[in-house]
């Protein structure tokens, strides 16, 4: 969590040095309590930290709201919610997944990444061909470790997983 503070606290250096009038920020829904899952969240929702992850965006974000006051500038905080493909997934990244390997394709997986982002690209092929994935979550829980994804490869991830 030391490096993306550090990363904030550039960013928001390089936003005073360039003059910005509006922060946008990109936060998460891990803000909200994992408990309350099934309910109606509004932005009055209690946030809560339930992991590292949600820690960090509830740090940036009040960073961020903090900078904006300060220097009299706009500040646009985001909360995203699930962005996959209009899926009701419970959560993108973790949770175990059963697909029907008889209607997977062998030339597909030419076609996806040989990395990480194997199994977005699985999973945006199946959901294009109306095929179904089963989705058994599971409660996820971070710990101090680091993630070992090179920045340029998160924001492919990214935008691969909203626009492609």
């Amino acid at each position: 969590m030391h490096k993306n503070k550090n990363i904030l606290k550039n960013c928001l250096e390089i936003c005073k040095i360039n003059s910005c009038k509006t922060i946008i920020y990109f936060s998460s829904a891990a803000v909200y309590s994992q408990n309350n899952t099934k309910k109606k969240i509004t932005e009055k929702f209690t946030i809560s930290e339930s992991n590292i992850y949600s820690r960090f965006k509830i740090y940036a974000e009040s960073r961020i709201h903090s900078y904006a006051k300060e220097n009299k500038k706009k500040a646009i905080i985001l909360r995203l919610f699930n962005i996959f493909n209009n899926s009701n997934f419970s959560d993108c990244h973790t949770g175990y997944w059963v697909y029907d390997l008889k209607k997977i394709k062998k030339e597909w997986l030419k076609e996806f990444d040989n990395g990480f982002l194997f199994d977005l690209d699985m999973r945006k092929k199946i959901i294009k061909q109306d095929y179904l994935i089963n989705e058994t979550p599971i409660p996820t829980r971070y710990g101090n470790e680091r993630s070992s994804i090179h920045l340029g490869y998160a924001i492919k991830f990214f935008l691969k997983s909203i626009f492609d």
